[in-house]
């Protein structure tokens, strides 16, 4: 009687230990499988911040390359206003000078009504754009 349970017992006990075996590679396995899955995730973060600082990047030359446009109309406009306004100022003293007073008192009269309109045109856009601004957070 004896010899019977002994050898019972090293059977269940050798039945567990490849259970236990497979359970521990079982185990070895997934956590493999987990700190792969962490290697993809870091992989894919440090995409997504590559991706992130390109456009970044990509945004500022884009915000630069504006300025430098707009800062070039500014100076055409200013650079067209100063030309023009010496040229009309160049007619006007020769025609003083020459004694054509008729000429530069008709100069002055459409220059002013022209620059009259001019600041009353941009005048009115501003009061315009200002209205629009002040009726959109009411109707919001």
């Amino acid at each position: 009687m004896n010899g019977e349970p002994i050898q019972n017992v090293p059977q269940e006990v050798e039945g567990k230990d490849e259970f236990i075996k497979d359970f521990f590679v079982l185990q070895q396995q997934e956590i493999a499988v987990k700190r792969d899955e962490l290697l993809v995730r870091k992989d894919e973060i440090h995409s997504n911040e590559n991706i992130a600082l390109a456009s970044i990047a990509s945004q500022e030359k884009i915000e630069l390359k504006s300025r430098d446009v707009f800062l070039s109309n500014q100076k055409t406009k200013f650079l067209l206003w100063g030309v023009l306004a010496i040229v009309i100022a160049v007619v006007l003293i020769f025609s003083m000078n020459s004694g054509k007073t008729e000429i530069a008192m008709e100069l002055i009269k459409i220059g002013g009504a022209v620059l009259l309109g001019y600041f009353a045109g941009v005048n009115r856009g501003k009061a315009q754009i200002l209205e629009k601004q002040n009726q959109q957070p009411q109707n919001d």
